[in-house]
């Protein structure tokens, strides 16, 4: 897989609100509950459905694919 700084560089092409977010995911293996749950203990919001998470994760997924080949 590529290195961390570029997917987060990618991520936060995709979506700057929730690219570093999109990026922990992918690089640490965590679900939007877990960081929904991370966040809600930090007595925060989490910014996006999970529906538009996992959206956003599977295109960002796609296009480092793409870029691998």
């Amino acid at each position: 897989m590529n290195n961390k700084q570029t997917v987060i560089d990618m991520a936060m092409e995709l979506d700057s609100t929730i690219g570093q977010y999109i990026a922990d995911a992918i690089i640490d293996h965590v679900s939007y509950d877990k960081l929904v749950k991370k966040m809600a203990h930090q007595g925060k919001g989490f910014p996006i459905s999970r529906t538009q998470f996992y959206r956003k994760r599977k295109k960002l997924l796609k296009q480092i694919d793409e870029e691998k080949v």
